[in-house]
């Protein structure tokens, strides 16, 4: 396995000075539509790219730098480091826009954005070092699972780590990775999560995929143990649990239950992606004609018109659960209701039928484009092959997510044990 140098994994750097804070409202309205504009603005350029970024099998550098530039990774920044500390609805907007132009691109910044939730968590001596330097693009990218799945052990002062962690994505652009690791001796803590620094492990040149070809989401190794100060590490559990080692930064953000906000923000992905699709349906119907039929344009077809229907109704469905579901994760951290084993079911469950209905849009569009679909390169066979991907994401399995649901369901409307002898 081939393995990607520090010096080659990115081109951007730190070499700027640090961040001063430039304090403004958590989730200011000003800033989030503008941020907004600007994306919607770069669209054409994100998918003028999409193809680049494909072969690459990574987000380029002057899209990081660009986007950097826009303020799209300092949307989950608090604002006490001059951050933004944009509201879950306001970040779902912008992501949705980004994936419309390149879903890649919309993964990288999603699962970028929404791991620096993570970080809060951690030491303040962490944050003020993570948040406060003057780095070009996305600050955290990591693995974590339930099993590790890196390897630990306590020394004074911290711990030593090695390992493999396998589907970090946007690796490439970030200057700490958080990677998970069971630690040795300490069964009972459960495993922890420990913040390296880029130039401490390795790339492996392994991301050859079928779809989110350019999300970098490569495997990181760490062959040698390195070690990792106590202040940047954290027990996964306590992180789960919200336990803080100091108050939340400002802003309902900070609120949100970690994983209400990563499942129900992965569906915006979906949601450009769709858009995209049914958008480049509607301009191509007027280019081309359908063979083997008696129609020289395929916007005179009574089925494309059927299809045009159908299309409208399915994104608007996929549209208002989405963002539907993303409210309503956002409603209940603004009001202070704790999310129990039903609610963080429902916002996964809304996230992956959501993101299963998108799918569904980008394979009827690339039916309804034609064998020339097909194609290596045509954008109806990369928004086909992108959005399934999305699907199979451990937080957006659909059977896995029903029947989570359907367990903590029957589980919170089970009758009382008298009434159910009673009958």
């Amino acid at each position: 396995m081939s393995v990607v140098s520090v010096a080659q994994q990115s081109t951007i750097s730190s070499d700027a000075a640090p961040r001063a804070p430039q304090l403004s409202s958590p989730g200011d309205e000003q800033i989030a539509a503008r941020i907004l504009a600007d994306v919607r603005a770069y669209v054409p350029t994100l998918r003028e790219r999409a193809r680049q970024t494909e072969v690459l099998r990574r987000v380029p550098d002057e899209t990081i730098k660009e986007l950097d530039e826009l303020g799209v990774f300092r949307m989950c920044v608090p604002v006490e480091y001059g951050g933004y500390a944009l509201t879950p609805v306001q970040q779902f907007d912008i992501v949705a826009e980004i994936a419309r132009g390149c879903g890649s691109t919309g993964w990288v910044v999603w699962v970028t954005t929404t791991s620096q939730q993570w970080v809060s968590f951690f030491d303040p001596r962490f944050q003020a070092e993570l948040f406060g330097m003057g780095w070009v693009g996305p600050l955290n990218s990591g693995v974590i699972t339930a099993w590790g799945p890196g390897f630990a052990r306590r020394v004074e002062g911290g711990y030593m780590l090695k390992g493999r962690w396998p589907f970090n994505s946007a690796c490439h652009h970030t200057p700490f990775h958080h990677l998970g690791a069971s630690c040795e001796g300490e069964t009972d803590q459960g495993p922890i999560l420990l913040q390296v620094p880029h130039e401490q492990l390795q790339i492996l040149d392994d991301w050859r995929v079928m779809g989110q070809r350019g999300s970098g989401s490569n495997t990181v190794v760490i062959e040698d143990e390195v070690f990792v100060p106590e202040y940047r590490v954290r027990p996964i559990g306590d992180i789960f649990a919200a336990k803080r080692l100091a108050p939340a930064p400002a802003g309902v953000l900070y609120q949100v239950n970690l994983i209400q906000h990563t499942a129900s923000l992965m569906a915006a992905i979906a949601v450009g992606l769709a858009r995209s699709a049914v958008e480049l349906f509607q301009e191509k119907i007027h280019r081309r004609g359908i063979s083997n039929s008696i129609y020289s344009s395929q916007s005179e077809a009574p089925v494309t018109h059927l299809q045009l229907g159908e299309l409208h109704c399915q994104l608007r469905t996929v549209e208002m659960l989405a963002r539907g579901n993303v409210e309503k994760v956002q409603v209940l951290a603004a009001t202070g209701q704790p999310a129990d084993e039903l609610e963080i079911a429902r916002t996964k469950l809304e996230s992956a039928h959501a993101i299963k209905l998108a799918s569904e849009i980008t394979a009827l569009t690339l039916r309804a484009g034609g064998a020339s679909s097909i194609m290596d390169g045509n954008p109806f066979e990369r928004l086909f092959r992108d959005s399934r991907v999305v699907t199979l994401h451990a937080h957006t399995q659909i059977e896995t997510c029903q029947e989570d649901y359907g367990r903590a369901f029957a589980k919170a409307n089970a009758p009382a044990p008298a009434a159910a002898t009673q009958q």
